[in-house]
C-alpha cells in the first residue's frame, strides 16, 4: 500500500520557489486543499504525476513540455530548474518502508534559452529505507508502488472525468484493451497469470523428459522426435505470438500517445486559428478606426456651420421681420399713392368722376382733409418703404440661408461612439490575443503534420501486427493439434518409466488448463464483485430513486439499470460523473495494489444533494484521500459538514500574483 507523507515542490507551474505539503502518511486520512481557479490545484496534482512518471498533462491530455512546467517568474530571474520530491510510506504485511523519490530537470549548460525537452538534463534520486539506490532503479520502485497504467484510477482531475465516463460506457471503444488490463492489474489478475506461466514452464520441462525417454523405444521413436520438434516449434510460435502482441501493445501505446498529442494539438490548432482570427479582427478594427478618424476630420471642417446655426437663425429671423415690415410699408405706400392721385384729380376737376355733377364744397373740404392725411402718412412711410433695402435684405437673407447647418454634429457624435466601441473591442481582442499567445507558447504547427503521418503509419503497422498474430495463432493451433496426435501415438507404449513421466506431464498440462479456467473464473468473479461494489456505491451516491444499480460488461464498462431492469440509454453529466466515481471507488476497495486517491475539482457538475452524498462517501474511497476544491464547487461550512470530524488536515493554495502561488496550512 502506497501512502503519501510529504510533497516538496520547487518552481513547478505557479509554485515559485520551494513549497511543501505534509500529510500523516497513514490510513483513514482525508486532506482538503482549497484553491481558486488558476491558483495551482491542477499543477499540484501534475507535480505528483510528473515526479512519479516524468509526464505532466494539460487539459487535453497532452504532455506539457518541460519549459512550460518551470515557473515563469523563476525563469525571468534566470532559473532553469524544476524539481518535485515525494516522501512515501510503502506499507505491507512486514511493516512500513520509507521511500523518497525526487525528479529534477535543469537546463543544460551552454543553452541560454532551453525550449525542447532535449535541452534539459534530468536527475533522479531514489532512497529506500535510508539506502540510496542507483537512478536506474527509480522506475522499478515506482512500478512497485503504483504502475503508471493504473495511476489514472488514483490521480485524476475531476474536470477530466469525461475520460472515465467513456471508460464506463458499455459501448466504449476508448482504449478498451488497455483499460481492461489496467483494471485487472489493480485487481491482481496478472499475479494469477504469472502462476499459469510457471505451470506452463514446468509442463514443458516434463514433456521434454517424456520425449527423451520415448526416443529410446523404436516403435514410438519417430513420434517422440516429431513431438520434440513440434514442442520446440509450439514454444517458438507461442513466443512469436507473445512478441507480436507485445509489439502491437507498444505500437498501440505509441498510437494512443500520438492521438492524445494530436487531440492536444487540435486544441492548440484551434487556438492558433483563433489567434489568426483575432489578429485579423484587430487589423480590421485598426483600419476602421483610421477611416473613422479621417471621416471625423473631414466633417470637422464644416462643424463651424453647425456651431453658427443658432446665431444665424436668430439673425435671419430678425432680417426677415425687417424685410416683411418694409414690404408692408411699400404695399401701403403704393395704395396711398393711388389714393392721393385720385383725391388730387377730384379736387382739380371739381366734378364727380362718377356722376359728372359738381362736387359740393363740404365734400371738397373732406377730400382736402383726406388728402392731407394721405400726404402725412406717405411722408411717414417714405423712410420705411425702402425698396433697395428690401432687395438688399432679400439678398442677405439668401446668402445667410446658403450657410445652412451642415448636419455634421450628429454624425460626429455617432463617430465618437463608434471610436469608443472600437477602442473597447480592441482592448478585449488584445487581452484575448495575449491569453491565446500564452496557451500557444512552444506550439509547433509542423508537429501536427508529422504526427498525422506517424498515426497513419502506426495504424498500418497495427494492421500488419493483427495479420501476423492471426497467422501465427493459426499456425500455433495447427502445431498443437499435430503435437497432440503424436502424443496419442506415444501413449500406446505401455512402459512403467514412460507411464510415470506421462502422468507427470499430463498432471502439469491438466493443472495448467485448470489454472487457465480458474483465471477466467477469477476475472468473472472479480468483474462481478466490481459490479456489486460499484452498484452499491452508485446507489448510495445517486439521488434518482428510479435507478436500480449498474451492470458491467467484459471490458468493465458500466451501464445504469433502471428499476424496470432496462438499461438507461441517456445519462446526464451528473449521472456520468457518479458512474465514473462508482467505478473508481469499487476498484479502490477491491484493489490488490492500493494507493492514495488525489482528486482535483470533483464536484464541478454536481448539484448540492449529490455533493453531500459524495462527501459522505469520500473518506471510504481509499485509504488516503486528498481533495483539491475551489469555492465555486464547495462551501466549507455547508459541504464539509458531513466529514468535518474526519478531516486530518486542510491546506490553502494562495494566489499571490499571476505567476506565483503558495501552499499554506489552513487554520480551518
Amino acid at each position: 500500500m502506497m501512502l503519501l507523507k510529504c510533497v516538496n515542490i520547487e518552481n513547478f507551474g505557479p509554485y515559485y520557489g520551494k513549497h511543501s505539503l505534509t500529510l500523516k502518511g497513514d490510513t483513514d486520512e482525508l486532506v482538503i486543499i482549497h484553491g481558486e481557479n488558476m491558483a495551482g490545484k491542477t499543477s499540484f496534482l501534475n507535480a505528483i504525476r510528473w515526479c512519479l512518471y516524468g509526464v505532466a498533462k494539460d487539459r487535453s491530455g497532452g504532455a506539457i513540455p518541460t519549459v512550460q512546467l518551470i515557473n515563469t517568474g523563476a525563469v525571468s530571474e534566470g532559473s532553469k530548474r524544476v524539481s518535485v520530491e515525494i516522501m512515501i510510506v510503502d506499507r505491507d504485511a512486514d511493516g512500513d518502508t520509507d521511500v523518497h523519490l525526487r525528479r529534477q530537470r535543469q537546463g543544460k549548460s551552454g543553452i541560454a534559452n532551453p525550449t525542447a525537452d532535449k535541452d534539459f538534463d534530468e536527475f533522479l534520486d531514489v532512497d529506500v529505507a535510508g539506502n540510496v539506490l542507483p537512478d536506474d532503479q527509480f522506475d522499478d520502485q515506482v512500478n512497485n508502488l503504483m504502475p503508471e497504467r493504473i495511476s489514472r484510477f488514483f490521480l485524476f482531475d475531476g474536470e477530466l472525468l469525461k475520460e472515465y465516463e467513456e471508460l464506463v460506457r458499455e459501448d466504449s471503444s476508448m482504449h478498451a484493451r488497455e483499460v481492461k488490463r489496467a483494471i485487472e492489474m489493480i485487481l491482481g489478475v496478472p499475479a494469477a497469470q504469472n502462476g499459469k506461466t510457471d505451470l506452463d514452464e514446468l509442463g514443458a520441462k516434463a514433456a521434454r523428459a517424456y520425449n527423451r525417454e520415448a526416443k529410446k523405444h523404436a516403435d514410438i521413436h519417430e513420434s517422440a522426435e516429431a513431438a520434440d520438434r513440434l514442442r520446440d516449434e509450439v514454444e517458438t510460435v507461442a513466443e512469436e505470438v507473445k512478441e507480436l502482441e507485445r509489439q502491437r501493445g507498444i505500437t498501440q501505446k505509441q498510437l494512443t500517445d500520438i492521438r492524445e498529442d494530436l487531440a492536444s494539438q487540435d486544441h492548440l490548432a484551434d487556438k492558433a486559428k483563433t489567434l489568426g482570427d483575432l489578429e485579423d479582427r484587430l487589423e480590421t478594427l485598426a483600419v476602421a478606426r483610421k477611416e473613422k478618424e479621417q471621416h471625423r476630420r473631414e466633417l470637422a471642417r464644416d462643424l463651424w456651420r453647425d456651431v453658427l446655426e443658432p446665431r444665424l437663425r436668430h439673425e435671419v429671423d430678425k432680417l426677415e421681420r425687417e424685410r416683411e415690415a418694409i414690404g408692408k410699408a411699400m404695399n401701403e405706400k403704393s395704395v396711398l399713392l393711388q389714393e392721393r392721385a385720385k383725391q388730387h384729380k377730384a379736387i382739380e376737376e371739381e366734378k364727380c368722376a362718377t356722376c359728372g355733377q359738381d362736387i359740393p364744397e363740404d365734400r371738397k373740404m373732406k377730400a382736402k382733409a383726406s388728402l392731407a392725411g394721405v400726404e402725412e402718412r406717405l411722408e411717414q412711410l417714405e423712410a420705411m418703404a425702402d425698396g433697395d433695402r428690401h432687395d438688399s435684405l432679400g439678398a442677405t437673407i439668401k446668402r445667410m440661408r446658403d450657410v445652412a447647418p451642415a448636419g455634421v454634429s450628429t454624425a460626429l457624435v455617432e463617430i465618437e461612439g463608434d471610436l469608443a466601441r472600437n477602442d473597447t473591442d480592441r482592448v478585449k481582442m488584445q487581452r484575448r490575443k495575449v491569453g491565446v499567445e500564452d496557451d500557444l507558447r512552444g506550439f509547433d504547427p509542423d508537429r501536427i503534420r508529422k504526427h498525422e503521418r506517424e498515426k497513419d503509419g502506426l495504424l498500418r503497422l497495427i494492421g500488419k501486427h493483427d495479420d501476423a498474430i492471426g497467422r501465427a495463432t493459426d499456425t500455433l493451433a495447427e502445431k498443437r493439434h499435430d503435437l497432440r496426435e503424436h502424443q496419442k501415438k506415444m501413449q500406446s507404449r505401455d512402459e512403467p518409466t514412460l507411464n510415470q513421466l506421462r502422468i507427470e506431464r499430463d498432471l502439469y498440462e491438466g493443472a495448467g488448463a485448470i489454472f487457465e479456467a480458474s483465471i477466467s473464473d477469477l476475472t468473472d468473479e472479480l468483474r462481478g464483485r466490481v459490479e456489486e461494489e460499484a452498484s452499491s456505491i452508485f446507489k448510495s451516491l445517486t439521488t434518482d430513486s428510479s435507478y436500480a444499480g449498474l451492470r458491467i460488461n467484459e471490458n468493465y464498462g458500466l451501464s445504469i439499470v433502471a428499476n424496470t431492469g432496462d438499461i438507461v440509454p441517456v445519462r446526464s453529466a451528473g449521472a456520468e460523473q457518479i458512474v465514473a466515481l462508482s467505478l473508481i471507488g469499487a476498484l479502490n476497495r477491491l484493489a490488490a495494489k492500493r494507493g492514495p486517491v488525489i482528486m482535483d475539482t470533483p464536484f464541478g457538475r454536481l448539484d448540492r444533494s449529490h455533493r453531500e452524498n459524495i462527501m459522505r462517501f469520500v473518506p471510504t474511497l481509499a485509504d488516503q484521500v486528498a481533495l483539491l476544491v475551489h469555492s465555486g464547487e464547495i462551501d466549507p461550512e455547508r459541504d464539509l459538514g458531513p466529514v468535518k470530524g474526519k478531516i486530518s488536515g486542510e491546506y490553502r493554495i494562495v494566489h499571490v500574483e499571476s505567476t506565483k502561488s503558495r501552499l499554506e496550512k489552513s487554520s480551518g
